[in-house]
């Protein structure tokens, strides 16, 4: 698959991803990296995210996907 380079500045606004598995895990990790705030979307988490949600460096919502998850956001990411 090709590669989309984007370059945003995301530091202190709202990203949300969708999933809780190795992939999002990924994602996340480079979304806290840049600075963003970070909503994840998902029925389960991995003990990473876990611990994130412990250190209060993201926020969960333990349900599947509803289109109002994205409201506001200013990335969505599906993984």
């Amino acid at each position: 698959m090709p590669l989309l380079p984007l370059f945003v500045d995301l530091k202190g606004r709202c990203c949300v991803v969708v999933g809780g598995g190795a992939v999002a895990e990924r994602k996340v990790r480079t979304l806290l990296e840049a600075g963003a705030r970070v909503k994840v979307i998902s029925p389960s988490l991995t003990p990473s995210f876990q611990r994130w949600l412990q250190e209060g460096l993201l926020e969960y919502e333990a349900h599947p996907f509803r289109e109002e998850d994205v409201e506001g956001a200013a990335l969505v990411v599906a993984a």
